[in-house]
Formats: C-alpha cells, sequence, structure tokens
C-alpha cells in the first residue's frame, strides 16, 4: 500500500483519499466531467444530477462546504463552490488488497498495476516555521461563545480559528506522505483545483453507509496528547465539560436516525483515540436501513453539532455572525460515492493552499459549552494546528 501511494503521488492526482489503518485509497486523474453548485437556489438539480451519475454507478468523489446556504465565494475559496462531484477520466481504489480501475487509460492502468509492496513511505517529515500566533481575539470569542450559551437556547459552538501563512511553494507530494505516517488513524486527503490544493487529515468519519446499513461517527472532545498516561486520560474523559460536549454530539446523531428509520440503533460505549498530537472521544451508531440516497442522508447529517455547535441552526447563525472568516470547506464534507457504497468525512486538520497568492491558509476550531476553560481551550487548539504545521514540505516560508 505505502508504495502504491507513492507512485499515485509521482503522477499527480486531482483527487485522493487515504485511510491507512482502513488500507484504502481512492485517487483520481483528470475531469471527465463535474458537477458543481454554484447557488443554493439550484440545489434540487444539482441532486438530481448526482443522483443520475449513481443510476448508471459513475464513481463520485467531492463535497459540500461548512455553509452550503450562506456560502461567501471569497478569494480564498474562490476555486471550490458549494458543493462539487467530479467523475474523473481515470481513477483507481485500492480496497481489501485488490486495486480496481475506473475508466480507461492503460498507462496508468499498467503503471498502478505493477506496485509492489516492499517499499515504504519516506520519512521525510520537517517543521513549517511559524510565529507564536496571537490567539487574543480567539480567546474573546471564546468567552463571548460562553456569553451567549449562558443566555440561551445553545448548549454548544464551535468556535474556529486560522492561520495565515505566506510560502513560495510546497511540495503536496511530501506532505501527503508525512501527513499519512504521522496520522495513520486519520484519513488523509487532497483535493486540487485551480491555483488551489485543498488537503488535510481528519480524525472524523461522518458516514460510511453500504445500501444496506448506515454507521455514523460521533468525534467530539478532545485533549492534548503531551504524553500522559492512559489512565490520566481516561480520567479527565470523564470531566462533566467534555462529556456534555460529547453526548450533545451522540443525542443528535440518535434523534436523525430515528427520525429516518424504526430500526434499533446500535450505540458503541465511547473509545478514547489517541493521535500524535491529541486524543479524541468517539462513538460509533450503526442502523439497518435499506436504499438510502446519500446525498439526502449527507445533506440531513451535515453539518452535526461536532462541527457547529447545538442546536446546529442557533449555532451555525451564531458562526455566521462572529467568526471573523469565511469557513469554505474547512469542516465541511469530503468523500465519494462508488455505486452502492458512499463514504464521507469531515475536512478538518486542513489546510488550503493558494498558489498563486503564495499562501497557505490552516484551520482549525473547538467545541466550546458553557463551562470550557479558555486555556485548556488554547493547548487544544494549538495541537490541532501541528497537524499542518509539522507535515508541510516547505521552501522560502515567512509569516
Amino acid at each position: 500500500m505505502n508504495n502504491l501511494i507513492r507512485l499515485i503521488l509521482e503522477k499527480n492526482p486531482t483527487r485522493l483519499i487515504v485511510h491507512p489503518y482502513e488500507k484504502k485509497i481512492i485517487a483520481s486523474f483528470n475531469i471527465r466531467k463535474t458537477i458543481s453548485l454554484d447557488n443554493y437556489e439550484n440545489i434540487k438539480d444539482f441532486n438530481n444530477k448526482i443522483k443520475k451519475e449513481i443510476s448508471i454507478q459513475n464513481l463520485l468523489i467531492g463535497g459540500f462546504s461548512f455553509d452550503s446556504i450562506n456560502y461567501l465565494n471569497n478569494e480564498e475559496w474562490n476555486d471550490f463552490p458549494i458543493a462539487e462531484f467530479i467523475i474523473p477520466e481515470y481513477a483507481i481504489k485500492f480496497e481489501n488488497n485488490k486495486l480496481y480501475h475506473y475508466g480507461s487509460n492503460d498507462i496508468l492502468k499498467n503503471y498502478f498495476s505493477s506496485a509492489t509492496k516492499n517499499k515504504n513511505i519516506k520519512d521525510c517529515i520537517k517543521n513549517l516555521p511559524v510565529q507564536e500566533q496571537n490567539l487574543d481575539e480567539w480567546t474573546n470569542l471564546i468567552q463571548k461563545a460562553k456569553q451567549s450559551i449562558k443566555n440561551s437556547s445553545l448548549e454548544k459552538i464551535v468556535v474556529a480559528n486560522r492561520q495565515k501563512i505566506h510560502l513560495s511553494k510546497i511540495d503536496i507530494g511530501e506532505t501527503i506522505q508525512n501527513l499519512i505516517a504521522t496520522y495513520p488513524n486519520c484519513t488523509t486527503f487532497m483535493y486540487k483545483k485551480g491555483e488551489s490544493i485543498f488537503f488535510g487529515s481528519t480524525p472524523e468519519k461522518i458516514f460510511d453507509y453500504n445500501g444496506e446499513v448506515l454507521r455514523i461517527q460521533a468525534l467530539a472532545s478532545s485533549i492534548p496528547n503531551n504524553g500522559q498516561k492512559i489512565k490520566e486520560i481516561k480520567s479527565s474523559f470523564k470531566n462533566s465539560t467534555l462529556r456534555k460536549e460529547h453526548d450533545i454530539v451522540v443525542n443528535h446523531f440518535i434523534q436523525k436516525l430515528k427520525s429516518i428509520s424504526k430500526e434499533e440503533i446500535f450505540i458503541s460505549d465511547p473509545m478514547i483515540i489517541e493521535l500524535e498530537n491529541i486524543y479524541h472521544l468517539l462513538t460509533e451508531l450503526q442502523i439497518k436501513i435499506k436504499n438510502l440516497n446519500p446525498l439526502n442522508i449527507l445533506q440531513s447529517l451535515h453539518p452535526s453539532p461536532a462541527l457547529s455547535g447545538y442546536p446546529v441552526e442557533e449555532a451555525i447563525q451564531w458562526i455566521r455572525k462572529y467568526e471573523t472568516f469565511h469557513r469554505g470547506w474547512y469542516s465541511g464534507m469530503i468523500g465519494y460515492i462508488d455505486n452502492n457504497n458512499s463514504h464521507f468525512y469531515a475536512a478538518l486538520r486542513c489546510a488550503n493552499f493558494i498558489s498563486n497568492k503564495q499562501t497557505i491558509m490552516t484551520y482549525a476550531g473547538n467545541g466550546i459549552v458553557e463551562n470550557s476553560n479558555a486555556d485548556f481551550e488554547i493547548k487544544e487548539l494549538k495541537s490541532k494546528f501541528k497537524v499542518i504545521e509539522n507535515s508541510v514540505g516547505i521552501e522560502n516560508v515567512t509569516t
């Protein structure tokens, strides 16, 4: 698998989604057809076009922005519309130790079929030299969020932040390999379009669906990984503030599933997920339900309280009013639909490199509840930014 990833990156893919732990890769090369949503008033027509492509069993790779209804197509996100799916000219899928080909390109097909398994991803990690960011403005926003929660029906608000770094060039192949090597339990992704490369390594799968069983992951509540013993981490996650943040997301998904099916919902016990930089609390939900359209699932579940807050609509309104930047595809959804199978992930721990502006924008955010501690939240935010900072292969950096 590692050698296959190296071979893919050498051929400059248009889209790439890699989950090392599940030994799964989707990679596409060039675009045969694009279905875009540029105006939310056209959402019905957009959905119908996607459904048509699903019905003829095309592979679609794409996603949705965070705030589809109030999308601002500014300079930062100029290359990305509200939502978009592509049908590639050629693509491969590596799954269950088998390689599947889509489209027609004999040269690439022979190239990838020759991939061997005896080489590893090269160790080429560099640290991105980023100046310490002044977080006073974001800290004030946390206080505003806590005050809003205290004085309204809001129970949780996800407050985001971004860093702007000037680079003349990045080595995206090296960067992707670094992310995969450092975060093997996450899903690493890369979407190229126009002058932009949107990439990251997300710990959160929103859902997967095979036409019969819908699986959802509720990932919320985080603790920076500073080398603590697991006993200490378990004790910290029993903190009422962290559990409340997590339970809000779980209960939201339970209500969503009850609204679409009367079948029994299977709910796991909360699990601690350890990453290089942070610990997360994860609960998995599963329900049997046939013949759902993946777009209907996507638009029902997104954005969840893990990405926005709760109640969702009120939290989105708060974000629109108080956050100082437009999120674009950060905390949106990325993924693919392949025949009866669909897999979608939250676009987190990510960045957008805008080559003609020689700028990389990195994004991160925390879930805030009434009793959140600002100092703890700052430590958590910094640990999330390190995903990109410690992985980007760079040249000529200024901040």
